[in-house]
Order: structure tokens, then sequence, then C-alpha cells
């Protein structure tokens, strides 16, 4: 990487849509710009620049929601290669990754209901459940770009994730244990929606839950994680699905085998978890069932599942908020740090699903364990990809993950990151 000789600045920029204006200039936002230069424009997803034949375009752009410019301490930025510039542009635009998804769906979650009494349920610690290797080499590469934002206070460095540790490098880490931690992430998405059921079986809010629920239901089977789930987390399902039963069904909830087997019917009729003799209980409730074949955009599940409260931030209150958030400032939003790793590698995980259909049922044997890790490291490596590529000097830095704070206010004339 060499530099240019004159720095990019930006001239015009909307960090939440990607879009910017960029020119190789001196620093003359403030005096009296030259509008006959030549400038580049940077558009999502590939940040391909493509050349324009005068600034003025980019100046037109800042009398509408473009910002005019790039500010901070009063002084412009500047990035002394493109390829800074371009990463740049980049993170803001994951930084601010709020969308609606293929669907047009509303991007924000079913709301809690304090009532259901959800909030006392508690998991096990991470600590406790154990880690796994390909979720170790998400957290190290997180460690990793923390310290070198550290490192640069006097410039931005180049970061490299092509270093990440091979599994047989993690002592601390079960090479098998990439289902136990997959399927601990999915039984808290799992018990969060629950806390968020309507008390109404009708209208729109019920729609929305239970599009969410099956949703999730056909990942959790996608990734072959039922059986796992229900294995290591029964407790906190049965808690959980009894008192959504509470708020669901009214009354007082059934005991002993009733209700075990009530339990085991939600869970199939809300999230289309099947097991055993669950599979024969659809015509009960056949309002509910969800055969599950049919394929979903992976970024529009993400966006209606809602975050357990220990990763819930302002404006990061979606699975999807958080992996955006993640890949643009892993050391801003990887607190806790295992959690928050393993919550970003499962939606990683989904987005590179098989396409194929989910089904009912799925194996439970040694070949499945080693799909499920085969594809969890490759979810891994995908992260490393979307992670960044250079450490900005903190405050950059900050400018970066404050972006996503935006992201759902209605555009104001002259909004600046600065």
């Amino acid at each position: 990487m060499t530099g240019d000789p004159n720095p990019w600045y930006i001239d015009a920029f909307d960090p939440i849509a990607g879009f910017c204006f960029a020119s190789n200039r001196s620093a003359d936002l403030s005096g009296d710009p030259d509008l006959d230069l030549p400038g580049l424009y940077l558009t999502p997803p590939l940040f391909q620049p493509e050349a324009v034949a005068s600034r003025g375009i980019a100046f037109a752009a800042a009398r509408g929601r473009f910002q005019l410019g790039l500010f901070l301490d009063e002084a412009e930025v500047a990035f002394q290669t493109l390829d800074l510039l371009i990463e740049f542009v980049r993170r803001c635009y994951l930084s601010g990754g709020r969308t609606d998804g293929s669907g047009g769906r509303d991007p924000w979650p079913v709301p809690r209901r304090p009532d259901v009494g959800m909030d006392g349920l508690r998991f096990p610690d991470f600590r406790d459940v154990g880690e796994s290797t390909a979720q170790v080499s998400v957290m190290d590469a997180v460690t990793h770009f923390a310290s070198m934002v550290r490192g640069a206070g006097n410039g931005p460095v180049a970061v490299s994730y092509q270093d990440a540790p091979p599994r047989s490098s993690h002592p601390r880490a079960e090479r098998f244990n990439d289902d136990v931690v997959m399927s601990y992430v999915a039984a808290q998405l799992i018990v969060e929606l629950l806390g968020r059921i309507p008390s109404s079986r009708t209208g729109a809010l019920w729609t929305v839950w239970v599009d969410a629920a099956s949703r999730l239901g056909q990942a959790v089977r996608r990734l072959h994680l039922g059986y796992a789930m229900i294995e290591q987390f029964s407790v906190q399902l049965d808690i959980a699905l009894l008192l959504a039963e509470r708020t669901y069904l009214g009354g007082t909830p059934p005991q002993g085998y009733a209700a075990a087997q009530t339990h085991r019917q939600l869970l199939f009729r809300f999230f289309g978890l099947g097991f055993d003799d669950t599979r024969n209980l659809h015509p009960l409730w056949p309002h509910l069932y969800v055969e599950g074949t049919a394929l979903t955009d992976p970024i529009d599940d993400l966006s209606c599942w809602p975050l357990p409260p220990e990763l819930t931030r302002p404006n990061v209150v979606s699975v999807l908020d958080h992996l955006s958030a993640v890949t643009a400032s892993p050391d801003q939003f990887c607190k806790p740090l295992p959690l928050a790793t393993a919550m970003a590698l499962f939606a990683a995980a989904h987005i590179l699903r098989r396409p194929s259909a989910a089904w009912p049922f799925e194996p439970s044997d040694e070949v499945t364990s080693l799909v499920r890790q085969v594809h969890f490291d490759r979810s891994a490596l995908w992260m490393f990809t979307q992670f960044p590529r250079f450490a900005y000097p903190p405050k950059l830095e900050e400018l970066i993950a404050s972006v996503g704070t935006e992201a759902n206010e209605e555009p104001r004339h002259g909004r600046s990151v600065s």
C-alpha cells in the first residue's frame, strides 16, 4: 500500500446508506473549494470507485441527505490512501447496517412483555458451557483488533486475520463443542421471543411474532441444533414455555406429564421444532403449524430476532443489528466477549446456511456433528473477511461506532458523523 501525492478527502457522505463522494486534493471545504476537480463515487456493496467529472455533484448531494465533508476537531479528516478511505466508508455502512430485509419487514422486534416473567430466568454462565474452537478463533480476532486500535494512535494500521489460530492450537476449546455453544445462543433467542409473546392470538402483532418464531425454528433445524439444544438447556426452555403457556393459554398450567406434553406441543407449534411423537400433533393447532420448507431471506430473518438483554445496546436490539455492529467495530460491541462473539457466529452461520429445506427431524450422530463443525469453521472464516481491514486512531473508531446510533432516525439536513 503506497500513499498518494495528495490525501483523499470526503466531499459528501451518507454514512448509513454507504454513499460517498471523495476527491484527491487539499483540505479546502472551509475555504474556497475547487468545484472543477474530478472525484470518485463509492456505493455498497462492493465500494468500487466510480469516476465523476466534477466535485459539483457532491455539493449538490450535500443539499439533500448527504453531509458535507468529514470533520474531526474542526479539521477535515484526511485519508493517505484510497484504500483507507474505502474501508472507512465500508465500516460506517456496516455500523449503520439496519435494514428491513428483502421482504420489507419492520426491523424492530416485537416489544418485550415484563408480565410474562422471563426477566428472572437465568442461563448457565457462558464459561460453564465451554468454548468452541470456531468461537475462540473469533474471540482471538476481536482481541487482536482491539490491540491494533490501541496501537493506532499515530495513524491507521493494517490488520490481518490470516494468522488466525487453527483449531488444533486452541487448547482451552473443545473440538466438538460447537453444537453446545451454538445451542446456547439458539435457546437464548427462543426464550427471548417467548418473553415477547402477544396476549392476543389475532392481529398484526401476533402474525409478526409467529413468523419470527417460525423463522427461528427453521434456522435451528437447518443448523442441526435442535437435539443439542433440548439436551443441554431443557430446564430453561421448560420454564420459558411454562411462562409463555400461562400467557398464551391463560389459567392454571398443567402439571407433570401433561405439562411436558403441552410444552413440547408449544415448542413445535411456535418454532416448528418437532421431536418424536410431537410430529403427529400438528392437527391440534393447524393455524400455527408451519412445515418450514420454504427458504427465507437470512438478513430478513436476523432483523426480526430480538437480542437477549446482555447484548442490547442503544439501537442494537436485533441479531442483525448485533452482527452489523460487531463486524464494523468489534472492539466496541463484543461485550461480554464470549456471548457477543457466539451470537455473531450464529448469525454468520445462518447467512451461510445451505440452500435446502429445514426438516422437522434431524439426525444426531458424529457425521452431523462433523458437518456442524465444518460449517461453523467456515462461518468464522467468513467473519474474518467482514472484520475491519484497518485500525484507525481511537477518535475515528468512535465515529464509526457512532453511525449506528443514527440508523433509525429520520434523515436530517446536515447530519454529520463528526
